[in-house]
């Protein structure tokens, strides 16, 4: 999914002000049925298991009611001197019915670190499900904040 032109601007405008949506959002409480995106970080577990170190950002989708035909989106982004960047993207589906309150993730969104530049990074993420009888949309989830990570993709 590309972000519009609007949305660019908006982000750097953050950026730039130093506020993120976790200020903007701190007073709304969370939804019974939502997507969340983590924060980029370099992952133990590639480091680990695979002997790699990778920058990594995670989402998942969460509902109080059961849900089906669940599709999470998410991309990488890094912040460079053009401004954001998208470093990966991947699209994970989940057939089938969700129980009621189970946390569906996508962990697969990672990009390999080439050296150790220092470099902003966050995550977006989208999201379809089928829930009571009709398509659901969570559209340009952000990550709270960007993170300043000592890998250059």
């Amino acid at each position: 999914m590309k972000l519009t032109h609007k949305r660019v601007i908006m982000v750097l405008f953050l950026l730039l002000l130093g506020a993120t949506p976790e200020v903007a959002l701190a007073q709304e409480p969370k939804a019974p049925c939502r997507l969340q995106v983590g924060y980029a970080h370099i992952s133990t577990h590639e480091i680990k298991f695979h002997n790699r170190r990778v920058v990594k950002v995670n989402a998942f989708s969460i509902c109080h009611l059961p849900q089906s035909n669940v599709t999470i989106n998410v991309e990488l982004w890094k912040i460079g001197s053009l401004g954001p960047t998208k470093v990966y993207k991947t699209k994970i589906f989940f057939p089938g019915i969700t129980d009621a309150g189970k946390k569906l993730s996508n962990e697969q969104t990672f990009k390999v670190c080439k050296n150790s530049t220092p470099t902003k990074y966050f995550g977006v993420a989208s999201s379809k499900a089928y829930i009571v009888g009709k398509w659901q949309f969570a559209r340009d989830t952000f990550s709270k904040k960007p993170m300043l990570i000592s890998c250059g993709t």
